[in-house]
């Protein structure tokens, strides 16, 4: 029967979206906001997006367009064996998360149903989540849950599955969120949340953390580096424009993330006094998502109609993200020869397993987040690797041979120089903050935030799979059209 396709091009895109669209949009987003500067960190996180991101979604969705495999198979077609371990990296980054993600996507779950019984208001909202993260099973039913639901939308395939989802919960998220916004800026001394959110405090362009923080943010949110677009691109015709999807993905994201801030933020300012609402910004993402606004909606009018569209919103975002993970996981086994069936069972069984520690200890969960979240970094890096090793213009005349030169110009000078320098400075100057602010224990392997725990768990993924990749190559299986 040959390979799935993406039936239509509004498919294609809300399955983009769906994949680069998930909690850092909702519940980091307007938190990172709030923390620097507002309005300057717009402007750093608008310009990380076009120097960061959107090159990365477009090599990306070139490459998966062009060879229609997935990121180990892209790697070894055009860098051959030396440097195939690149992809396998990617693939194995984003399958790290993928294992935590479930568990935060059961959060979701489960305060929005609490949400829609009315159970979120009866309990204090710390007591509540003490009690269901701490010495409870709960968030271990809750992460087999999701993966089950996610992985059997990945089992259906490409249209029936992912494409079909997507075209029904991608709009359903972004009218939900856009009435939480209008509704948030109705509310009385929401203009104070307005104001915070655009009023520049240009000072703040001068912070390095403001620019880290801008980067950071633009490779978790977009999914700029993941794979997965290189993944869903694979199924795209020849016909779709790579420019212009990449463009969408990463604008439709920035988008997505901006309406959050817009229905947060002047929520926080409506009903908390100035000091207050900037102070709980900075409980952190599930501070902020699961003790702090639950506080907030109950002092709303229509609380828990709002409590019931917010969990609703973000479930959609996590679950359409989740399931992306899984279909790339799937993916990279189906490049062995692995059918779908069998990949996908493979997936969920492993998933459930590695996930168990991260649903049943929060500080695990945090662990592999903070590890495998700056791992997108080198993630992000390794696709600037892959085209410059390839050769920039080689590349260049392969896929965009119709475009202007200006354009080719651009784009051949970020992947050459701004990229790489972006990377060097941004874990740069994680390693020297990271020693500043533990310089006695920044190299303990065991703590939950430092250098150590990443290099360790950085390393013996990259020596295993530096071992392990050269015979894997020997097992390629391509999906055929």
């Amino acid at each position: 029967m040959g390979k799935e396709r993406f039936q239509s091009t509004w498919g294609l895109i809300l399955a983009l979206l769906g994949l680069a669209i998930g909690t850092g949009n909702i519940w980091r987003f307007p938190r990172v906001v709030a923390l620097n500067g507002g309005g300057a960190f717009l402007i750093a996180f608008i310009i990380a997006l076009f120097l960061w991101a959107i090159p990365i979604i477009l090599i990306e969705f070139s490459c998966g367009k062009r060879y229609g495999q997935g990121v180990f198979v892209v790697f070894s077609e055009m860098l051959g064996k030396k440097w195939v371990w690149m992809g396998a990296f990617i693939a194995f980054c984003t399958m790290g998360i993928m294992f935590y993600y479930s568990v935060i996507v059961g959060w979701c779950l489960k305060y929005f149903s609490l949400a829609l019984t009315g159970s979120l208001f009866k309990v204090d909202s710390q007591v509540l989540w003490t009690q269901f993260t701490v010495g409870s099973m709960e968030p271990l039913y809750f992460h087999c849950i999701s993966f089950f639901c996610a992985s059997l939308i990945v089992l259906l395939g490409v249209i029936k599955g992912i494409e079909r989802l997507c075209i029904i919960l991608m709009p359903l998220f972004f009218l939900v969120l856009i009435a939480l916004a209008l509704f948030a800026m109705s509310l009385p001394n929401a203009a104070a949340g307005l104001n915070f959110i655009f009023s520049t405090d240009w000072s703040k362009l001068l912070s390095a953390t403001t620019w880290i923080e801008a980067i950071s943010q633009s490779a978790w949110s977009t999914g700029a580096g993941w794979g997965i677009i290189l993944s869903y691109a694979a199924y795209s015709h020849s016909k779709e424009n790579s420019v212009l999807h990449s463009f969408t993905t990463g604008l439709g994201d920035s988008s997505a993330a901006m309406i959050a801030s817009l229905a947060i933020i002047p929520t926080l300012f409506a009903v908390l006094p100035v000091g207050e609402a900037m102070s709980i910004t900075a409980s952190g993402n599930t501070g902020l998502t699961f003790i702090s606004l639950p506080l907030i909606f109950k002092q709303l009018e229509y609380g828990q109609l709002f409590a019931v569209f917010f969990f609703l919103a973000l479930s959609c975002a996590a679950f359409t993200s989740l399931v992306s993970m899984i279909e790339l996981g799937s993916h990279f086994l189906r490049n062995f020869g692995v059918s779908r069936r069998k990949s996908v069972f493979f997936i969920f069984f492993f998933g459930i397993l590695i996930g168990t520690p991260s649903a049943l200890r929060i500080d695990i969960l945090n662990n592999q987040d903070w590890v495998w979240g700056l791992g997108l970094l080198l993630s992000g890096f390794f696709f600037a690797v892959l085209i410059h090793r390839y050769g920039i213009e080689k590349y260049l005349n392969e896929n965009f041979s119709g475009m202007p030169q200006f354009f080719k110009f651009g784009f051949g000078f970020m992947v050459k120089w701004v990229i790489p320098l972006e990377f060097i400075i941004v874990i740069s100057w994680w390693l020297i903050q990271s020693i500043k602010d533990n310089p006695e224990q920044w190299w303990f392997p065991l703590h939950s935030y430092n250098v150590g725990t990443c290099f360790l768990q950085w390393g013996i993924l990259i020596i295993a799979l530096l071992v392990l990749t050269p015979q894997w190559i020997k097992h390629i299986k391509y999906e055929e059209d």
